[in-house]
């Protein structure tokens, strides 16, 4: 009888076993070690000047990112205490934000991390343990207790200053680098239904740092408040006093013009203003943030690419004024008009054209929602002397562009943007003054055809009594 022996190939490999939960842990806490930012960089960092390392430092959070992932897809991973999770999570939600050094992916990643996690008791456990150490000291504006808003600082006057400068060894060392992206995503795991019992840890350190003397510190410490505020009823911020408090910081902030762009603190300001006011207190808020953020930013920006930064700033700001205020903007229109064209007036360079566009932009903007109002054409003569003096530039730069480029084959004008809203201003007074399409146009036409033609003659056509050359 033939007897028959099973044979294994010889060249399978081996089963992989499976990392133990003390292994996986090792492997996760080593690469987490890796994502910390070197400290002789930080500065650097925290400043978003990039000179080439963000990227070196994307790439490398990406790959230990993935590492740390796949390491979780362990069975293992889903008996991990909150404490494990938390000391992983620690180091990587510091990478969760919109820096300069980090990304959308890296944001993904972070979120695959956190699948088999439950993250809103994961997100008390961090605000309680990773970043109470950091915000051990409470707002001198806050209750230490309740959290409500007191009728004045206690410790007296100079206890703000005092915890600003207790900061530098606090919440602005090393250690709590990337310390608001903690919180941020600590706040969008909590639910809304969740986050007034839970005030107590979020709103001190984030009025910390929206009170900052550090206009970057305060735009971080509004970014995190824009991730919880819409979870706190109306009836319950204006109990506590925190809207009083919350925007007196945001205007402030506006005020300070920072040279480091803070687009997001005006949408926040606005609508914060929206829930906590109304009435009178509404147009005595709008008025003060009209004053703080696009008047004094007129008249004390700074000289130079650091002021032009600042007034782009102004600009777009103004434009989202006037999508609250609408017609109620007129009672500025003598500062708003003069201010928007004074800089229009020189001949446009590649550095202007951001501050340019945004200026157009906004005249457009203030043009339209006083429309109703009929008080437009008063300022035609203006506008016009401006814009004319601009189409001119314009049409000599893109001269000089073309010649320069003579060759390239696919080239875009780097002024065209520019070139469209001042067709679309011109279009935009043509309607709401229509004299000024057979007297101020054919004038310009008659001036100088080649210059004027392309951008108003389609207009003059529209009416059916074109201009000729």
């Amino acid at each position: 009888m033939a007897i028959i022996e099973e044979v294994q190939d010889e060249e399978a490999a081996p089963a992989i076993a499976t990392p133990s939960r003390t292994e996986m842990m090792s492997t996760l806490r080593a690469l987490s070690a890796k994502l910390r930012l070197p400290e002789d960089l930080l500065p650097g960092f925290m400043d978003d000047e990039d000179d080439g390392s963000n990227a070196v430092y994307c790439r490398t959070c990406r790959s230990v990112l993935q590492d740390m992932v796949a390491s979780t897809e362990n069975p293992a991973w889903e008996e991990t205490g909150l404490e494990e999770q938390g000391e992983i999570f620690g180091v990587v939600t510091r990478l969760y934000g919109e820096d300069g050094w980090t990304s959308a992916e890296i944001r993904t990643l972070i979120g695959d991390l956190a699948r088999d996690v439950d993250t809103a008791q994961l997100a008390q456990y961090l605000l309680t343990h990773a970043l109470r150490p950091y915000f051990s000291s409470t707002h001198p504006m806050l209750n230490p207790s309740t959290s409500r808003a007191l009728s004045r600082p206690a410790g007296g006057p100079e206890a703000l200053s005092d915890a600003q400068d207790a900061a530098a060894g606090t919440w602005k060392t090393y250690a709590a680098w990337g310390n608001y992206n903690i919180l941020a995503w600590c706040c969008a795991q909590i639910p809304p239904a969740d986050l007034p019992d839970k005030i107590g840890l979020v709103l001190p350190p984030t009025l910390m740092m929206m009170d900052d003397s550090d206009p970057a510190w305060r735009g971080r410490g509004a970014w995190v408040l824009s991730k919880w505020i819409g979870g706190i009823p109306t009836l319950t911020m204006k109990r506590m006093g925190m809207d009083t408090l919350l925007l007196k910081s945001l205007i402030h902030t506006l005020s300070l013009h920072s040279i480091t762009p803070l687009p997001h603190v005006m949408p926040l300001t606005l609508e914060l203003i929206g829930r906590a006011s109304e009435g009178e207190k509404e147009a005595e808020l709008l008025s003060e943030v009209m004053d703080k953020a696009v008047l004094t930013g007129w008249m004390y920006a700074p000289s130079g690419a650091e002021g032009r930064v600042v007034l782009t700033q102004v600009a777009k700001d103004l434009e989202q004024i006037c999508g609250v205020l609408g017609a109620g903007i007129l009672r500025w229109m003598k500062s708003i008009i003069p201010n928007l064209l004074q800089p229009l007036a020189y001949p446009p360079t590649p550095a202007v054209l951001s501050h340019f566009e945004a200026n157009l932009s906004a005249l457009l903007c203030v043009m339209r929602v006083t429309a109703p109002t009929g008080r437009v054409p008063r300022w035609r003569g203006q506008i016009l002397d401006v814009l004319s003096r601009l189409c001119i530039h314009l049409d000599e730069k893109e001269k000089e562009d073309a010649a320069i480029s003579r060759g390239q084959r696919n080239r875009v004008s780097i002024y065209g943007g520019l070139r469209g809203r001042v067709e679309a201003v011109f279009a935009l007074l043509a309607e709401l003054c229509p004299s000024v399409k057979q007297d101020e146009f054919a004038r310009l036409i008659k001036l100088d055809h080649s210059v004027f033609d392309p951008i108003v003659g389609r207009t003059i056509v529209g009416t059916g009594e074109g201009v000729r050359a």
